[in-house]
């Protein structure tokens, strides 16, 4: 089966980390079938107006389109012409390749806004059906001021897209309710997948003379970052030793804390890094902590799951479907900042408790790359 995979997000040469989820799927799927990745991206940092690679990995090929808008330093006149550069650039790309290749037997969307409007085209003009994979977290109630979500007319888009699509993939069971009451859609889950080859357990065993505490995020509303340094500052006041690692961008942690010199000295800040060194840091911690008001998945905690590392993470839905009554993971009450200080104790009393390699066959047999690629192998999701 040849598919043409068109990415609303996806990795590029200035932006390598967006997407990247997606780009483990296409990597999947091209294991049984012929995936031809089209990703189509404003970027203005590119030297020229436009820039064009392609990668091509046995059955997986990659093409990837930047370019700079007209007037594309002046805001409103920028997202005008960006728009229309990014629908011409698509009708070009895909007309080109339906004359190379013919018709795809399928097109696979990833994140419906706004690669699903291209689909759409498609299928109304030339018959080609569409799956949709979705992650994006802007369709939550809760999301509301804290991520950027959909005005009325996007949502009318959305709701044409969606009901039209062959399938729709969400990547949890919550993402899909919640897609489910928007849009009226059926939806089978199609789970995130974990790197095992990257995120695994270290071979040299590390013993931390301090206690360390690892968050990994964006550090925005959503990852509720206020509510973990509140913790940790409390814990700092009690005179506990621990040290916390955040991965994240400095000038937004730093803004933070400053409302609580206490806790200053306790935390390292540690630049946003690829995989392979989020890897290291989640074998090297002694708990990797994740209080997220909302989330579509929740990638990280399971990542540093697979690095043998045991969580804490915040009790909402997603989390709970997937993690409850497992050992290494201790949920905590987003109400109540006690409850994240009394799940840190717990973890440190009893941090040489689990078998390191449990942890990582739970990750294995659930969200590898073998369990996850059964699902493509017939591209039909039934399942």
């Amino acid at each position: 089966m040849r598919v043409l995979w068109l990415a609303s997000w996806y990795p590029s040469k200035n932006d390598p980390l967006t997407g990247d989820f997606f780009q483990r799927h296409a990597s999947i799927a091209a294991i049984n079938h012929t995936i031809d990745v089209l990703h189509i991206k404003r970027d203005h940092q590119i030297q020229a107006n436009i820039d064009i690679s392609f990668s091509q990995k046995n059955n997986l090929s990659e093409k990837i389109i930047l370019y700079k808008p007209f007037l594309y330093k002046i805001k409103f006149v920028s997202t005008f012409f960006s728009a229309i550069y990014w629908w011409r650039f698509n009708l070009k790309e895909i007309n080109k390749y339906i004359q190379t290749h013919g018709k795809p037997d399928i097109i696979h969307v990833q994140a419906a806004w706004k690669c699903g409007l291209i689909a759409l085209w498609y299928k109304k003009r030339l018959g080609i059906s569409y799956f949709i994979s979705e992650q994006y977290t802007g369709y939550f109630e809760e999301a509301k001021n804290k991520v950027p979500t959909f005005n009325l007319l996007q949502h009318y888009f959305l709701k044409k897209i969606f009901i039209n699509a062959n399938k729709v993939l969400p990547v949890s069971d919550y993402l899909g309710k919640a897609l489910q009451n928007k849009y009226g859609i059926n939806y089978t889950v199609l789970d995130n997948v974990i790197d095992t080859s990257i995120f695994k357990i270290s071979n040299s065993e590390n013993i931390n003379q301090i206690f360390t505490i690892l968050h990994v995020s964006l550090f925005n509303l959503q990852k509720n970052p206020l509510y973990l340094l509140e913790a940790c500052n409390i814990l700092a006041l009690q005179n506990n030793v621990f040290k916390l690692q955040i991965v994240a961008p400095a000038n937004i942690v730093e803004s933070y804390l400053t409302s609580f010199p206490e806790l200053k000295k306790h935390v390292e800040l540690i630049p946003e890094t690829n995989q392979s060194g989020l890897a290291k840091l989640m074998q090297q911690a002694d708990v990797f902590v994740f209080p997220s008001l909302f989330e579509s998945f929740g990638l990280v905690p399971y990542e540093s799951i697979a690095c043998g590392t045991p969580v804490i993470v915040s009790n909402i839905e997603v989390f709970k479907s997937k993690l409850i009554n497992q050992p290494f993971v201790q949920f905590c009450d987003l109400q109540n900042s006690t409850s994240l200080i009394n799940a840190v104790l717990a973890v440190q009393k009893n941090k040489c408790t689990n078998n390191k390699n449990e942890l990582f066959q739970f990750i294995q047999s659930r969200f590898s790359t073998e369990a996850i690629s059964s699902l493509f192998k017939n591209y039909d999701f039934e399942f």
